[in-house]
């Protein structure tokens, strides 16, 4: 399992941050999470993550979280959106 690399970092936290009034333990959930593999598919880019200990929690429903900020960086045409997709307690992923 590789680390979160700083832009993998400030997203989940824009995530964490912009749900944090309904969903408070996403923020514990941080600092257990380590990138499982990231996939490059030309049009964008996938990133699965994995736990790096078992979760007390065990009913996670296959959820998706997001944020109403859009990234702009200026050597890109166009904006970047994301969206964070839990689909198990030992799988999250996400695509922009």
């Amino acid at each position: 399992m590789d680390a979160l690399n700083s832009f993998e970092l400030v997203i989940l936290n824009e995530i964490v941050n912009s749900n944090s009034d309904k969903n408070p333990w996403l923020i514990n959930h941080l600092n257990i999470v380590g990138v499982k593999n990231r996939k490059y598919t030309g049009v964008g880019l996938y990133t699965n993550f994995e736990y790096s200990r078992k979760l007390k929690e065990n009913n996670l429903a296959h959820t998706f979280y997001s944020s109403e900020k859009i990234l702009r960086i200026p050597s890109l045409k166009y904006s970047l959106v994301y969206e964070l997709s839990i689909l198990k307690v030992l799988l999250i992923s996400w695509r922009w």
